[in-house]
């Protein structure tokens, strides 16, 4: 049965191995501004760019100033090497680039494709390999020899770059599509479990991962389906995950406060858990749908639900309280309030992904800033727990207010308004009648009437 698996892992790697050889794409020699920047001898041979250069070997870009371009070519005939420069302007270059992208595009038999997320899904997709099915796999196998396991776990994850890398080759993979693909691939191991829990009661270890690994596998591929059929933004796909993490903690305070986790009723909480999720990121597609969201809108969104779970912890472990539930109740109350009020702050506002994750770093060192400060004036032997959750709390508040005032100037969104202005000069009148004797010319005489149209 080993040599089995090891034989069929050998020849899935040698087909992958086949496949990606034969994928050789001809990649847009373009840089984040739309400027060709290299060209070598073997894309020049596909392109017919620069014809009547003998020998030609690459060319390459030098932006001289604001509207001066230069390039570079050099050729080697009779074993010298020659430099050409060509010189363009601003709109010669933009003549040039798009040349260059419809005999790529022609090139390619089709559109160029938007691969933008393919590294990142790629890279997501390998780390949960290594980070999760390279040792469920065994595990749920049974797999009891240690040098078995070993193979396997290391198997699983070079498949897990390989396969996806294979599959996407061909494929259009939009940031949208990455992330929504790798938020089901992680939680998609939570909803997993948690089915595998709500449908028995019996501990089946093997059932479990099975379960984890087959819902993480599905949820990837549907979020890549539903972001890429939909056109999904990068800051909706966020906002849904942000949606979907809050409707799991929900649905867990749901369970603590319905007790069903003291009365041995696990499948009830762990359906809890499942429906918490799903309604999450029903609502996150939702609150996305109402105004248009940027990846660092959906940050700071998350930042004031964080903020507004733990706020009222603060306030409740005040009033001294062995009420567990009292403190669920408040937290699950604070984090709907938050993302309200984070909703409302990102309004007419585009963060950008920096500024989203810098607003979010900000209220995490401003509680830990708060944490320090408590753990100065804490004393030895008391309960300090009032002081650690007031003063991280105050700290946590203002590290993210700060921050957020200090960016949101800039994430205002100016929008397109058009203005018509009529004016009068009546200090025209004097130029026409008197300008002769003046020595003023007619021609410079403002007008006397004007309208004047912005748009």
């Amino acid at each position: 049965m080993d040599n089995r698996i090891i034989l069929i892992f050998s020849i899935f790697f040698l087909a992958l191995d086949l496949s990606v050889s034969r994928a050789q794409e001809i990649k847009i020699p373009f840089d984040e501004n739309g400027n060709i920047l290299t060209i070598d001898d073997r894309l020049e041979r596909k392109l017919n760019l620069f014809p009547g250069y003998t020998q030609f070997k690459e060319a390459h870009l030098f932006q001289l100033s604001d509207s001066v371009f230069a390039v570079e070519i050099f050729c080697r005939p009779r074993e010298q090497l020659i430099k050409y420069r060509l010189l363009y302007n601003r709109q010669e270059m933009q003549v040039l680039r798009q040349k260059v992208t419809q005999k790529i595009q022609l090139t390619q038999k089709g559109p160029a494709l938007n691969q933008e997320g393919r590294t990142k899904m790629i890279g997501g997709i390998m780390t949960l390999s290594l980070a999760y099915y390279g040792w469920a796999f065994p595990a749920a196998l049974e797999v009891d020899n240690g040098k078995m396991a070993t193979a396997l776990y290391m198997l699983t994850g070079g498949a897990g770059f390989f396969l996806p890398l294979s599959l996407t080759r061909d494929r259009a993979v939009s940031d949208a599509a990455a992330t929504l693909s790798l938020y089901g691939g992680t939680r998609g191991i939570f909803h997993g479990v948690a089915l595998a829990n709500a449908l028995s009661s019996n501990d089946n270890e093997s059932g479990i991962l099975v379960s984890g690994m087959l819902f993480s596998i599905s949820e990837t591929m549907v979020g890549y389906q539903i972001a890429q059929k939909t056109n999904m933004t990068a800051g909706t796909s966020e906002v849904i995950g942000v949606g979907g993490d809050f409707g799991m903690g929900i649905g867990l305070a749901t369970a603590h406060l319905a007790d069903w986790f003291d009365k041995n009723n696990e499948q009830t909480a762990a359906a809890s858990f499942l429906v918490g999720s799903g309604l999450g990121m029903l609502g996150g597609n939702w609150l996305a749908g109402q105004q248009l969201y940027t990846r660092g809108d959906a940050h700071v969104l998350g930042a004031t639900g964080l903020l507004g779970a733990y706020l009222p912890l603060a306030v409740v472990d005040l009033s001294n309280t062995d009420n567990d539930k009292l403190y669920t109740s408040a937290s699950l109350l604070g984090s709907l309030v938050g993302l309200g009020l984070g909703h409302k702050l990102v309004a007419k506002k585009d963060f950008s992904k920096a500024q989203g994750n810098f607003i979010r770093l900000s209220e995490i060192a401003g509680g830990l800033l708060g944490t320090g400060f408590a753990y100065l004036l804490s004393s030895e032997g008391a309960d300090n727990s009032s002081l650690y959750l007031t003063s991280s709390s105050i700290g946590a508040t203002a590290g993210f207010w700060l921050m957020y005032r200090h960016y949101a100037g800039e994430a205002i969104v100016h929008n397109n308004t058009t203005t018509m202005h009529f004016n009068f000069d009546p200090g025209s009148i004097l130029g026409i009648v008197f300008g002769s004797k003046w020595g003023i010319d007619k021609e410079q005489v403002f007008p006397l009437f004007s309208l004047s149209y912005r748009f």
